[in-house]
C-alpha cells in the first residue's frame, strides 16, 4: 500500500522507429518516432530543404541506422541528428515557431522521380 510521502518511479524504454509511406502513384516518404513522440525538424524559411534519404533503402534498415542521439540545447528533450547531416529532429510539439513550421516527413524517391 502506498502511504503519505511514498514515491513511485515510472520508467519507460522508448524505441526509435521509422514509418514509411508508399502511396501507389506518388514518391515514398519516411517519418520517425521515439516512443510516443513524432519527431520533427524545425524548418527555416530561408534555407533550402535537404532530402537526406533520397535513393536510400530506409525501409530495410533500423531507424538507428539513420538517426543518432544528439544533445538538446536544454538537455531535457530527446533530440536526434540525421547521420551525416546538420538536420536535428526533436518532439513535434517543440518544433517550429510563428515564422517556421515543423517538418515530419522526408522523401525516399530516387532523384529522377523528383
Amino acid at each position: 500500500m502506498i502511504g503519505s510521502g511514498d514515491e513511485i518511479a515510472i520508467e519507460y524504454e522508448y524505441l526509435l522507429k521509422s514509418h514509411v509511406v508508399t502511396p501507389r502513384d506518388k514518391p515514398a516518404w519516411v517519418a520517425f518516432t521515439f516512443g510516443p513522440w513524432a519527431l520533427a525538424q524545425t524548418t527555416d524559411g530561408s534555407a533550402a530543404i535537404v532530402e537526406p534519404f533520397i535513393g536510400k533503402d530506409v525501409p530495410r534498415a533500423a531507424a538507428s541506422h539513420w538517426l543518432e542521439p544528439h544533445a538538446s540545447p536544454d538537455g531535457a528533450l530527446p533530440t536526434f541528428r540525421v547521420k551525416n547531416t546538420d538536420i536535428l529532429l526533436g518532439p513535434f510539439y517543440s518544433a517550429g515557431s510563428v515564422v517556421t513550421g515543423p517538418r515530419t516527413y522526408f522523401r525516399l524517391a530516387p532523384p529522377e522521380d523528383m
